[in-house]
């Protein structure tokens, strides 16, 4: 938890409101990890690291963690898309 707070001290003028649920989340699971210590299960870590890999995505300004509204359906849209494609084309992959 420690760690966790400073990195949001760290970055408090790039976390705004619309990320206090994933900043809510991260405090959620690092208070279990702390609790848990060592005996953390497998699937608590995995959700831990899957928070902490969006909230790093935030603040670096890479990918789309807490994207909303039109951001969303822009990804949406872009899966859809690529869906599509790899129907047509017979392919395995998205061209």
């Amino acid at each position: 938890m420690n760690a966790l707070n400073a990195a949001f001290r760290e970055n408090k003028a790039i976390l705004t409101g619309s990320h206090k649920p994933l900043m809510e989340l991260c405090r959620t699971l690092a208070g279990q990890m702390d609790r848990e210590g060592a005996n953390a299960s497998t699937r608590l870590t995995a959700a831990y690291l899957s928070a902490l890999k969006d909230l790093n995505r935030v603040t670096t300004g890479s990918g789309s963690a807490g994207a909303t509204g039109s951001s969303a359906q822009k990804l949406r849209d872009e899966l859809r898309a690529k869906r599509e494609g790899r129907g047509r084309n017979g392919r395995g992959k998205a061209s």
